[in-house]
């Protein structure tokens, strides 16, 4: 693989009918897998050139975690465009300023970011809408990207001074979501629970590139409310998700590995130390000892206690 645009080739081939992203909107859940994944995202890239959308042309994404947030990635890729991936909470100034600064073209959006975003005055792709409309589209072949080539601006928040764009280049991701699978216990019997926005570089690497190299599924919770994401750990049984930690001393985000049940977490993976710390798993009886049943539960009230 050189570029991001031969995960998805790659990981179709691997883990086809495995499933990939998956969200619960209403009473059923809706999953792609990774063959449709790569049916899809060929012809959502067609439906953005046939919109005007260029080879090179920095398209902004802002929206919330959903499975059509990567597929837009994926297809903005694959048509050779720029990404610039915008906090969901990013005020209006915020946008606009970094509109005008990348001179961006166009921008992908969800329902609860498109009136934030109208006022660019730049076409708007709604997210939730894209898989359709570009159902009857022709799949569009891999633009000719380089290694070298950029794939993302990514722009710090802002709080403590003008924002500043960090240009990622293919071989600049791709190295480091490759680097994480050998980190991070990902593989295709993982499911990660999405939580950590998608405009954040650490959310990217382990959960969305490592995973799609990993054969592992995403997880979109509907809400950040938290009886939604225990029934989301419940249900889908979650064995991974995503936090930034808010300790004062770590600024490094980490990964909780856990168990079908969201009551227990099975392990941390640091990458400020690199080290896997793994806990007691229950008994044939079910039953942890009481030392083992503190040390998780401890941890997963830490890990809940954003959500």
């Amino acid at each position: 693989m050189e570029t991001l645009n031969d995960v998805l080739d790659t990981s179709a081939r691997r883990f086809g009918p495995k499933d990939a992203f998956m969200i619960k909107p209403g009473f059923r859940t809706l999953t792609w897998t990774y063959r449709d994944l790569a049916d899809v995202v060929p012809r959502v890239a067609r439906s953005f050139v046939d919109s005007g959308v260029r080879k090179g042309d920095r398209v902004i994404t802002l929206g919330v975690n959903r499975p059509e947030y990567g597929i837009a990635m994926l297809a903005l890729l694959r048509m050779g465009a720029v990404l610039v991936p915008l906090d969901v909470n990013s005020t209006v100034e915020f946008v606009q300023k970094i509109c005008a600064r990348t001179r961006a073209s166009a921008a992908v959006v969800s329902r609860q970011t498109r009136g934030r975003a109208e006022a660019l005055g730049i076409p708007l792709f709604d997210m939730e809408l894209l898989p359709d409309e570009a159902r009857a589209k022709e799949p569009l072949e891999k633009a000719d990207v380089a290694p070298t080539d950029v794939a993302e601006i990514v722009f710090t928040s802002g709080t403590t001074g003008e924002p500043k764009g960090s240009m990622l280049t293919h071989n600049n991701i791709l190295s480091n979501a490759l680097a994480a699978t050998e980190i991070f216990p990902l593989g295709p019997h993982q499911r990660l629970l999405s939580f950590v926005p998608l405009s954040h570089m650490f959310e990217q690497m382990a959960g969305f590139w490592a995973l799609l190299l990993s054969g592992a599924s995403v997880v979109y919770p509907t809400s950040r409310q938290p009886s939604v994401v225990r029934e989301s750990n419940t249900e889908e049984y979650i064995r991974a998700s995503t936090k930034p930690s808010r300790s004062g001393s770590v600024n490094t985000p980490y990964l909780a590995s856990f168990t079908t049940s969201a009551s227990c977490v099975r392990a941390i993976v640091s990458n400020r130390a690199g080290t896997l710390t793994t806990f007691p798993a229950a008994s044939s009886s079910g039953r942890k000892s009481p030392s083992a049943w503190s040390s998780s539960n401890a941890i997963c009230r830490s890990v809940l206690s954003c959500f």
